[in-house]
């Protein structure tokens, strides 16, 4: 028994770190709801107006008017997302965040957005 004590103390310290390290790969201050309020590329006009809602469990709506898609998002390393509908092949995403913008580029279809984050909203939570 005696034995015991250090063994769970190394696998508590363990999961401590893990939890710690997962954390902090999601922690990217994308968490929260950013409305689109500049767009260009394909159907640029059409995005003006969407508010994209990230989770910190990795989720993601995207919504405007009677509209509304749900995604999963993860961070790849600084500045870059991998977002995914479900059943569809995955994004790769370019963000980057000044204070309470960010920029958000697709990839591969050439879209870029500016966000803002919505202040009233994220108040709320």
């Amino acid at each position: 028994m005696k034995n015991m004590k250090p063994l769970l103390m190394l696998v508590f310290i363990t999961a401590l770190l893990c939890f710690t390290a997962c954390k902090k790969v999601r922690d990217s201050g994308i968490e929260g709801k950013w409305k689109v309020i500049q767009a260009t590329g394909s159907a640029a006009d059409m995005n003006i107006g969407m508010i994209y809602s990230f989770d910190s469990s990795g989720r993601l709506s995207i919504s405007k008017d009677s509209l509304k898609t749900e995604w999963i998002w993860k961070n790849l390393e600084s500045g870059k997302l991998e977002v995914q509908m479900e059943g569809m092949p995955p994004w790769k995403v370019k963000y980057k965040i000044k204070g309470d913008t960010m920029t958000y580029e697709t990839e591969k279809s050439g879209q870029v957005f500016t966000l803002k984050k919505d202040k009233i909203v994220n108040k709320a939570k």
